[in-house]
């Protein structure tokens, strides 16, 4: 009967352990809830304060944005922007990542309650967020325009430095009595070309001008009293007198290059490529003439062949500039009665042309010969080094390569003499 009691006891006592234990671990479970959600709660709400900071910095800033006309001011200034703007928007970036990770643990542990309040005050700040995308899309707008003004500065900086000394050249060319008929005629020709090259530039340099210096409309009216800025009116003043001064230029040309008829041009080419020609031809009899230097070793060998190629290539390239001449001459409608200077400069250019031919060949066979010769040397050379350590060496083989050496010497030294 004792036995029976104390089992009972047990029983009972253990059934009560069990209960205890089991509300113990509900209420840490629900206190470690509370504070979790309190810690987090703490935590959203301390964030939600600090993120007003660099949204508020950003919005600042924003209000600074606007163009800077000096390209090269205006690059520094927007990388000053960019570095403070980047700070801002890492550290506003961090802190809603914070907010928003606290914002769903606490729905997740306290419940729904909190919901519809804590929704308004994420809203309100995804609104003044957007601040964000408006700071990158206007500095990004600001980068773009910056690199179009360089741009456009460069071009106008190009143009000015050709332009002055084009009018100068033009003044010289109508003015100079020192020039020759042909000279003036290729001389305007080819201010012609450098005009016309660059004429087309000038619509849209003219587009990109009101692009740039324009004052935007804003809310779809135009600013009465325009553009203020005094660098913006300098660019703008720079290019009109460009495309003024260019224009001019143009039909100033023009009207030169119209007073001189086709066959003129045609003979003006011909003179003119005579006159660049006979210079070097004068120098290439001089060179033909000059005794070559005989070399002294296989490598100057080699540098004498890649001059005498030089030379080679040269009368090649300038027969094409006499070619080009002698064309320009055969296509005149009435045939000057000048003298054809291009037959003369032909025959001469021919002797030239044929020492060039036979230099190169003769050094050629040179360097063919004293390099087969180095082989041989050379092997001859390792053949007598190996014979003391043959018991029977190959005497035969041995006079063969002598024979070879003495012909292919003699062959080098009649070459040398013939150079």
């Amino acid at each position: 009967m004792m036995m029976i009691c104390i089992s009972s006891t047990s029983f009972f006592f253990h059934r009560f352990s069990i209960s205890l234990l089991r509300d113990c671990f509900n209420m840490c479970v629900l206190f470690s809830t509370h504070l979790v959600t309190f810690k987090d709660w703490e935590t959203y709400e301390q964030q939600r304060q600090a993120i007003y900071t660099p949204i508020e910095a950003l919005e600042e800033q924003f209000k600074t944005y606007k163009r800077i006309y000096d390209p090269k001011k205006g690059t520094d200034w927007l990388e000053r922007k960019k570095k403070k703007a980047a700070e801002f928007k890492k550290s506003g970036l961090e802190i809603y990542d914070i907010i928003t990770k606290s914002f769903k643990t606490i729905l997740s542990l306290a419940g729904e309650d909190k919901r519809e309040f804590m929704e308004k005050e994420i809203l309100e700040i995804d609104e003044r967020k957007t601040i964000i995308e408006k700071v990158d899309k206007t500095l990004a707008e600001l980068t773009e325009f910056n690199k179009t003004l360089h741009k456009f500065v460069d071009t106008l900086a190009e143009l000015r430095a050709w332009m002055m000394p084009a009018c100068e050249k033009l003044n010289f060319i109508t003015t100079s009595t020192d020039l020759s008929p042909e000279d003036r005629v290729k001389e305007i020709f080819d201010l012609q070309g450098q005009v016309n090259e660059r004429l087309p530039l000038m619509e849209p340099l003219e587009a990109e001008c009101h692009l740039l210096f324009d004052v935007p409309a804003v809310d779809g009216e135009e600013s009465e009293e325009g553009q203020t800025n005094e660098t913006a009116l300098n660019h703008m003043k720079e290019f009109f007198t460009i495309k003024e001064t260019i224009t001019d230029l143009h039909e100033k040309v023009e009207m030169e290059a119209g007073s001189i008829t086709q066959d003129q041009k045609y003979f003006a080419d011909y003179l003119h490529g005579v006159k660049n020609f006979k210079p070097w031809m004068d120098n290439a009899e001089t060179v033909a003439k000059t005794a070559l230097v005989k070399p002294a070793k296989i490598e100057d060998s080699f540098a004498l062949l890649e001059t005498v190629k030089k030379f080679q290539e040269a009368c090649s390239e300038n027969k094409g500039k006499l070619d080009a001449a002698a064309d320009s001459r055969s296509h005149m409608e009435k045939q000057t009665k000048a003298d054809n200077e291009v037959e003369t400069l032909t025959s001469r250019w021919d002797t030239v042309k044929k020492v060039a031919d036979e230099r190169v060949t003769k050094i050629q066979e040179l360097c063919d010969t004293w390099s087969e010769l180095k082989k041989i040397t050379d092997n001859l050379t390792e053949t007598i080094a190996n014979v003391p350590g043959i018991d029977t060496p190959d005497v035969a083989s041995l006079e063969g390569i002598f024979k070879t050496f003495k012909e292919i010497n003699e062959k080098k030294v009649k070459l040398l003499q013939a150079v």
